[in-house]
């Protein structure tokens, strides 16, 4: 696939969409910086911040940033998408100048309550920012796909290098940091972005109180189809989040390879962008997305993660990432373009669509967190029972994809 269309797009169209696009970049970016080095402030100080610790914070931010999504479809129809993409940037802007400024004994404390609020800015962010992307080019919706995930994922290249050359006694630069490129975005997109509204939206006749209620029914009384998806995209999270807690916490499982945990996370991430690319300019990728080939991929996820769980060293985590790293590209990609394909026959704005689908994406982040950080905080650290948990998930994915119908198998 070639990128021609963005030339074809009005000029303050093509500026949304770069606009949106670093947007989404620099999302990843602070969460992807955040998570490891939390870990490396752990590993130095594990009196001050223990990983079921950072498990609990994780798992709060996921399930904060899923009531809020909930919550904000009430008002949905009211505010405009990048309004909401504005304050969710400012909050998190603010919360990442409070960070540095507490001691590292109250950190227990203060990292679950600013997780909380970064969850909650999240909710503002991510759907509305993947909205306004999604309605710029629906004839091209693939082709913006693949760009959306590219720009994520070079987000979590960058993050993780940026804590490989920092150190804890730089908390405040990165910090500072990170809340100034959070500002910069909410300039930029206040005053800088066209909100494309869509046919689906304009001609919707629900109001905001049935959305509320037509996003539960969505997920609970929907056709198997969409549960299907949902139980992937499910399991495919609880398998993501808990290999970021094993690379985070890469300490608990071989001490002498720790200081390579920021380049596992940007290796996984180049992987990603590597695939995403194929598949983008490759019109012909789209004959790999077949059901077989799927499981496939997530065999591949699931050898990647178990190699974490016994890192010798440096080889057999650099397999993993690219393992992992090719894995979920394809069947992220899998997901989303196969959601995004059924979203014209479901009479609900795209808005609360994507808020279920990333309902169910943070329902996966809380569990894997929430279970790695319990075993992750224990003086000897028993891999068993994670491993058990991760090949019952692998199974439950394997299944609903082998049980899909969609235009993609």
């Amino acid at each position: 696939m070639h990128l021609t269309f963005i030339s074809d797009l009005d000029f303050k169209i093509r500026r949304t969409f770069v606009i949106s696009m670093v947007a989404l970049l620099f999302y990843n970016f602070s969460h992807f910086a955040m998570i490891p080095f939390l870990g490396l402030i752990s590993e130095n100080f594990p009196y001050y911040l223990s990983p079921v610790a950072v498990g609990l914070a994780l798992s709060l931010k996921s399930i904060s940033e899923k009531i809020s999504l909930l919550g904000l479809s009430l008002i949905a129809k009211k505010i405009t998408s990048k309004y909401f993409v504005v304050i969710g940037f400012i909050v998190r802007a603010l919360v990442f100048t409070f960070i540095p400024q507490y001691r590292l004994e109250n950190y227990d404390f203060i990292l679950v309550l600013m997780l909380i609020v970064i969850g909650i800015s999240g909710a503002f962010i991510r759907p509305n920012i993947r909205d306004i992307i999604s309605q710029i080019d629906s004839k091209n919706r693939s082709q913006v796909n693949s760009l959306m995930f590219v720009c994520s994922n070079l987000g979590a290249i960058l993050g993780p290098l940026l804590v490989s050359f920092f150190n804890l006694s730089q908390l405040k630069i990165i910090f500072f940091s990170l809340a100034a490129i959070d500002l910069l975005i909410a300039i930029n997109v206040y005053f800088f972005v066209t909100v494309v509204e869509s046919k689906e939206n304009l001609s919707s006749p629900q109001k905001s109180e049935k959305l509320f209620y037509e996003i539960f029914k969505l997920v609970y009384l929907s056709n198997s189809e969409l549960v299907k998806i949902y139980l992937v995209q499910f399991s495919f999270w609880v398998i993501v989040s808990l290999c970021i807690m094993l690379v985070s916490f890469i300490n608990k499982l071989n001490p002498d390879i720790a200081y390579f945990r920021g380049y596992i996370f940007a290796i996984e991430g180049m992987t990603v962008v590597a695939a995403q690319l194929f598949f983008m300019y490759f019109k012909s990728s789209s004959k790999y997305f077949t059901r077989q080939n799927m499981i496939l991929s997530v065999f591949l996820l699931f050898i990647g993660s178990a190699l974490l769980f016994y890192p010798k060293n440096i080889f057999m985590l650099l397999m993993a990432s690219i393992l992992i790293g090719f894995s979920e590209a394809v069947i992220g990609l899998f997901i989303y373009n196969t959601f995004s394909s059924k979203i014209e026959i479901f009479k609900l704005p795209s808005q609360q669509m994507f808020s279920a689908l990333l309902l169910f994406e943070m329902l996966g982040d809380t569990f894997g967190y929430f279970v790695s950080g319990i075993f992750l905080n224990n003086t000897t650290f028993n891999s068993h029972i994670l491993l058990f948990i991760l090949t019952t998930v692998v199974g439950i994915m394997t299944y609903s994809i082998w049980r899909l119908r969609c235009d993609l198998c």
